[in-house]
């Protein structure tokens, strides 16, 4: 069955420069077998001596973990994908740690396999992981204000991956503003701030959702935009 794998930036040297490699396979360890056959010199990099997938990468098929199923007797169907993602030691949990912990019971949205290589410095760390990006992915952020504060946290928010973002803001972009408010431009003087805004973090990351409310935050609307925010 055709898969597509999945070569982290890391590793590609070592994958003849390939970004993905698809084999015919019907579980993962076949999968990696026949990679790591076509080029011997990435083996020593996913397996130990003993042919076991080394401790610090992991695995994924279309979304899901296989550290926490079948690991490499994981069967796979023709169209699936493998992302091979190394990670630093420490941190990751194993199985039995993983069935412990308790649910959320949220519905976390999937990463795609572009989302998953721009945001791979995240999954890479045990405190983010790939369940960390996809809550980041499901949480939504109201930002008042796009000055001297708001710029560089909503750039910061949007770069991280938070997946929804709503800016607030009345104001203009004005040439003094420049100086610190580094979300705006030079050509952006005149443009509500809102537009310079939206425009400037949807360049950042294309992946997120940006709303755009040009008023003023009182009490008689903050309650409305808040709640707005949280049932997107």
């Amino acid at each position: 069955m055709p898969v597509t794998i999945y070569i982290p930036t890391a590793l590609k040297q070592f994958a003849g420069g390939n970004s993905e490699v698809q084999v015919d396979a019907e579980t993962v360890g076949q999968a990696l077998d026949r990679l790591t056959g076509d080029y011997s010199d990435l083996r020593k990099h996913l397996f130990n001596d003993q042919n076991a997938l080394r401790n610090f990468v992991n695995v994924y098929v279309n979304d899901d973990d296989i550290r926490h199923g079948l690991r490499l007797e994981t069967t796979i169907n023709a169209g699936d994908t493998i992302t091979i993602v190394p990670s630093i030691a420490g941190g990751a949990l194993t199985a039995e740690e993983a069935a412990a912990q308790p649910s959320s019971g949220q519905q976390l949205p999937t990463l795609s396999h572009d989302e998953i290589a721009r945001y791979s410095r995240h999954v890479i760390l045990p405190e983010v992981g790939m369940e960390g990006q996809r809550r980041l992915k499901a949480a939504s952020v109201l930002m008042v204000g796009t000055g001297g504060l708001g710029a560089p946290l909503g750039m910061y928010l949007a770069a991280a991956g938070v997946g929804r973002l709503g800016i607030v803001d009345f104001d203009v972009v004005e040439e003094s503003n420049l100086q610190r408010q580094i979300i705006h431009g030079t050509r952006d003087i005149g443009r509500p701030k809102i537009a310079s805004a939206r425009d400037r973090l949807s360049d950042i990351n294309r992946h997120i959702k940006i709303e755009t409310y040009e008023m003023r935050l009182t009490a008689e609307n903050a309650l409305r935009l808040f709640a707005t925010t949280t049932l997107w």
